[in-house]
């Protein structure tokens, strides 16, 4: 009982003596006022600050209720009724604090900034960089009136790739990493994007320069890559002439129609690297030649001594005729056979070109017209690329005995 009575008097003494507390510290006068040590002086347009909050009085105990704040750029930063400072737009702004009663004053210097929001990267997720090169990554800030725009560039790995202070990423080994880009203004901004180091492909080497193929056959095209240790080996095919020979996505080379073509290989990794080869397309054996033409010999008179000759056609694209052995049968005008067959040979025909044979004998009887048709059965063929075409039978080529 006796505890509650000192605690009911303590309660009861207090509560007399805090009115008048009160009262002195309102009375107190203001002799100075300073700013605070380590106030803020920065603040986000948008952001607001809370003014007494920045400022200290002496005598300590003295009031600030009754401080007038006012700004010295309302666009700027304006003094709301509560006494906070709101940040408007980007710029610096002098605050001045008076206190009415009296003469203490102090002005305070601030600043308004615009925070980044935002950034972009270009590219925005992913950048291909082959080992020792560069590629430099592109920034775009938002807003574009953000006070700060400076960024800071770091890599995860940098045994993988490295990335300089101004965004340009070099590669080091192949691997996948990621770089970011920070803000430096306060507001955390942070984009990351993946690296991906690969190693390039150097070179592409065809086999041979030059390579054949039939009419309506195919091939697959060699070749080698290098480095054998590149990061992607594969190739982009192209043709120069579909309708000569068409090549597929893993360089399978299709003869349509005989002619030239350049078959071109291109790195898909983007190192541009590329090579070509030339493919000649063959006409089948019984279409790459022909013998088309027929000569007679005459002598003074004008008349047809027996001798004939015949023109071989090479209607190759790039083989040469090596050799083309034949045999020559005459028939009179009731379609028999006159004697024996005349063997016949040509050598060295270019392609594309025509050469007449020297002259052999045929059969005529004593009269000019004895022999009426005559056909040149080919026996065999080679050509200069190793090929040798052989007719069992005889590819026949039957001749006009009227001309010439």
């Amino acid at each position: 009982m006796k505890k509650i009575r000192i605690a009911l008097i303590l309660t009861l003494v207090l509560a007399l003596l805090a009115p008048a507390a009160l009262a002195e510290s309102a009375d107190v006068p203001i002799a100075k006022i300073k700013v605070a040590p380590g106030a803020q002086s920065v603040i986000n347009a948008g952001a607001s600050v809370y003014l007494p909050d920045l400022i200290q009085v002496e005598p300590a105990g003295a009031s600030t209720d009754n401080l007038v704040f006012t700004s010295s750029n309302d666009s700027v930063a304006n003094v709301t009724a509560s006494r906070q400072l709101m940040g408007n737009a980007p710029g610096k702004v002098s605050v001045t604090v008076k206190d009415p009663a009296g003469k203490a004053t102090v002005k305070m210097d601030m600043q308004v900034v615009q925070p980044v929001s935002d950034i972009v990267l270009a590219p925005d997720i992913n950048l291909t960089v082959f080992t020792g090169k560069k590629e430099k990554v592109g920034l775009t800030v938002y807003p574009a009136e953000a006070t700060n725009k400076n960024v800071v560039w770091s890599s995860n790995d940098e045994s993988i790739a490295k990335v300089s202070n101004n965004g340009t990423v070099t590669g080091v080994n192949p691997g996948r990493t990621f770089i970011h880009c920070t803000t430096t203004d306060g507001s955390n901004v942070d984009k990351a994007l993946i690296v991906d180091v690969v190693r390039p492909l150097k070179k592409i080497t065809f086999a041979s320069k030059s390579s054949t193929l039939l009419k309506y056959e195919d091939m697959y095209v060699t070749y080698n890559t290098e480095p054998i240790d590149a990061t992607n080996s594969d190739l982009e095919w192209t043709s120069s002439d579909d309708r000569v020979a068409t090549v597929s996505t893993n360089g399978r080379v299709y003869g349509k129609t005989p002619g030239k073509v350049t078959i071109t290989a291109t790195a898909r990794d983007g190192s541009g690297v590329k090579a070509s080869t030339t493919v000649y397309v063959e006409p089948d054996a019984q279409n790459a030649f022909d013998v088309d033409y027929l000569w007679w010999e005459v002598n003074r008179y004008g008349l047809k001594t027996g001798r004939i000759k015949v023109d071989v056609v090479n209607r190759c694209i790039n083989r040469r005729i090596k050799y083309m052995g034949f045999e020559v049968d005459c028939y009179d005008q009731n379609g028999g056979l006159m004697g024996s067959s005349f063997p016949g040979c040509v050598m060295n025909v270019a392609p594309g070109k025509r050469v007449t044979t020297r002259y052999f004998s045929s059969y005529i009887n004593g009269l000019d017209n004895a022999t009426k048709r005559v056909v040149v059965k080919v026996e065999a063929v080679t050509f200069d690329d190793g090929t040798m075409v052989v007719f069992p039978y005889g590819e026949e080529k039957v001749l006009d005995v009227n001309v010439r």
